[in-house]
Parts: structure tokens; C-alpha cells; sequence
């Protein structure tokens, strides 16, 4: 059983200092133009295939900062910023011991206020919180306040990356941006120094595709633009402008969706068992290190988390398993990826049914009945 008292400083903070100095990937080598990420054949049975052990942080919020989920997390030396876009739309703030500090809560339609949050980055280089709203961009301060209202240069926008210090990068869903005769068929574009640059063009314009919420699907790292969507099966990478690599999951084409199911059927096509059996598709959460690339794909209705080592060039999938580390939860709810160590979140009623069984003495049980906890931190180490 691992120990419940260690703290945030000893568990995430030194995954930190390793993000910070040694998150540059050694792997110059990725492989060809278009390189296949193996989907295992079966799930695997126990966490202790993948892991080599779980340690557990508890999260308590003020009641009036409380949050439905944790749609994404990013994480700094100094600050975890946990973003709610769905549920309670808000940006919470904690100190690098899961502490809180403050949030980000500006629902309205005034200055300084939005109506819904898209997405959210950290601007490193004048260190500020901006959120990605309908119609703007709104820049907060790491202590919640409100700085400034800025123009969206790029309209549609649903998700944006910060990549270097003038530049943002906006994704524009396809059904939107074909609806605006500026974008054309574009769905990738760069905004720097005031300019909008397109660099990539949509590859479902004619599919009728349904529009799905999707949240971790651009990442940047290593000066490389990673991004993917719902039912694509390729992850897209880019140096600057220009693409450089297609990795696509190699789902075996037999029982690979084909798109053109939507054409015939609305999206309730998926809520249909009985046909999905048959089919696997991509359910984009992509997180990637300099070893490991991250995401999730739904197969046999069930949504598996793959987990593939960009070195060895090895995958491992995970659904519901046996979990012999601990005996708690057996799945995973990844928010965040930094080389060797994987962060899930869950929520105190995700424990009530391991809370009942008898002799379940696990100090984290013991913590969730004493203290009013609004999340759960597991941080898993991956087995190299």
C-alpha cells in the first residue's frame, strides 16, 4: 500500500522541476512521414503491467469555487490551473501544494466577462491566464483579477495553444469554419504580430461529421504542434507552419468507423450498442512527454485510455483493470502527462462503492470520510 502522507511538494513538485529542465524530448528520430501507433490487441488485466505505484492528493475548494469537473490542467513550477468549461465554467488556481488560491469566476456578459469558456492557456512570457471565450480573449493574473478584454482575431475559435511569446495557435471546428467564407476549408491558423496566417486545411469538410466536445486535442512541445480531432485517427504534428508528420492509430480497418456513417445516420448512430460492437473510433485526450503520447479511443463500447511509448514504439491500453497497485479505482481520468508520471482525477463519490466494502482501510478512504474533499489527484509513475 502506498503512502497517503507524502505530500504535493514531494510528488508533484519533482515532476516539475523534470518538466521544466528535462521535458525535451532525446527522440530525434520519430519515425517516417507517417508512423503507426500499435493499438494492442487486448486491454491490459492489472495497473502493475503499466505502473509502478499510485500516490493520492486531496483538493479542498471554497464552496464557492467549487467545480463540476476538471475539463484541463496545466500545470507550472509555481501554480496548478484546473479549468471547468462544461459544468461551473471557472478557472481555479492552487499553489504547487494543491492549495487553493484563487479563481478565476467571471460568468456575464460585461467587460472583463464571459458567457462560456472555450479553452484556456498560461502566457509564460507575461506570465497571465487567458481564457478563450465566444467572442474574446480575456487576460487574468494569477490572482484571479481581471486585466484586459483582447479582440479575437480569429473568429469560431474553439481551442488555442500559447507557443512562444507573440504567437497563438486557434483551431476552428470544421462545420464552423466552413460556415465563414474567410476560413475556406482552413481549421488550423497561427496569430502572430497581429497577423493570421492559415496553415492547415480540414480534412472532413464533406463527411457531415457531428460536432463532439472535445478537450485536450492541441498540445505544443518540443517546438512541435501536436493535434488531432474527434474520429480522426491521425495525429497531426507541425514544426512552425508546416507539417512534418502524420502518426495515425493503427485501428485495424476492418472494425474502424467509417465516417460516412453519418451521412445515413445522426449522431445517436453512437448510442446504438448493438451496431458499435462491431466498430472502434478515436475520443481524442491527447497528452504527450518526451517518452509517452496519450489518448483515448472507444472500442466494443467501452472508452479505453492508450498509452504509448514513443521510444520503444510500444503501446498498452488500459480500460477496466484490475487495480493490484492499491485496490482503488480501475480506470483512469488522465488530465496531465510529464515523462514518466500520469495525473487522473476523480471525485469523491467515484470512492463510495470501494468505501463500503469491508476491511477497505486505505488511508485515502479514511481522508475522503474525515474532510470535504472536491477532487482526488492520482498520480500514477509509469514502468519504463
Amino acid at each position: 500500500m502506498n503512502s497517503f502522507s507524502q505530500t504535493l511538494p514531494g510528488i508533484i513538485f519533482s515532476f516539475l522541476f523534470l518538466c521544466s529542465c528535462s521535458n525535451t524530448s532525446n527522440n530525434n528520430n520519430l519515425g517516417s512521414q507517417n508512423m503507426a501507433i500499435p493499438i494492442p490487441e487486448e486491454n491490459i488485466e492489472r495497473f502493475s503491467e503499466v505502473f509502478n505505484k499510485v500516490n493520492y492528493i486531496t483538493v479542498q475548494l471554497p464552496l464557492e469555487s467549487s467545480i463540476g469537473q476538471a475539463d484541463k490542467v496545466i500545470i507550472t513550477e509555481d501554480n496548478i490551473f484546473i479549468g471547468d468549461f462544461y459544468q461551473n465554467p471557472k478557472v481555479i488556481i492552487l499553489d504547487k501544494e494543491g492549495n487553493f488560491l484563487s479563481s478565476i469566476n467571471a460568468f456575464g456578459e460585461g467587460p472583463g466577462e464571459y458567457t462560456q469558456i472555450n479553452d484556456f492557456v498560461i502566457h509564460h512570457e507575461d506570465p497571465k491566464v487567458l481564457i478563450l471565450s465566444t467572442k474574446k480573449i480575456l487576460a487574468f493574473d494569477f490572482n484571479g483579477n481581471f486585466v484586459e478584454d483582447l479582440d479575437r482575431p480569429i473568429s469560431g475559435g474553439y481551442k488555442f495553444l500559447a507557443t512562444k511569446k507573440d504567437e497563438l495557435i486557434f483551431y476552428v471546428p470544421p462545420n464552423i469554419s466552413s460556415a465563414d467564407p474567410k476560413h475556406g476549408d482552413n481549421i488550423l491558423f497561427s496569430y502572430e504580430n497581429q497577423k493570421v496566417h492559415p496553415f492547415f486545411t480540414s480534412k472532413f469538410m464533406e463527411e457531415k461529421i457531428p460536432f463532439f466536445a472535445d478537450r485536450n486535442i492541441l498540445v505544443y512541445l518540443d517546438n512541435k504542434t501536436f493535434f488531432t480531432k474527434h474520429f480522426s485517427d491521425t495525429i497531426y504534428v507541425f514544426e512552425g507552419k508546416e507539417l512534418k508528420e502524420k502518426m495515425y492509430l493503427d485501428f485495424e480497418n476492418s472494425r474502424k468507423l467509417k465516417l460516412n456513417i453519418f451521412q445515413e445516420h445522426d449522431s445517436n448512430i453512437l448510442n446504438n450498442l448493438e451496431y458499435m460492437q462491431d466498430y472502434v473510433y478515436h475520443m481524442p485526450n491527447l497528452h504527450l512527454s518526451g517518452k509517452y503520447l496519450v489518448t483515448c479511443f472507444r472500442e466494443k463500447n467501452y472508452r479505453s485510455t492508450l498509452l504509448y511509448n514513443r521510444t520503444k514504439k510500444t503501446s498498452k491500453s488500459i480500460s477496466n483493470a484490475t487495480n493490484d497497485l492499491d485496490g482503488l479505482l480501475p480506470y483512469l481520468n488522465v488530465k496531465y502527462l510529464s515523462n514518466n508520471t500520469l495525473i487522473s482525477v476523480h471525485y469523491p463519490d467515484e470512492f463510495i462503492t470501494i468505501e463500503q466494502m469491508e476491511n477497505s482501510d486505505h488511508p485515502l478512504l479514511e481522508s475522503l470520510q474525515q474532510e470535504t474533499v472536491s477532487f482526488v489527484f492520482a498520480i500514477y509513475q509509469i514502468k519504463d
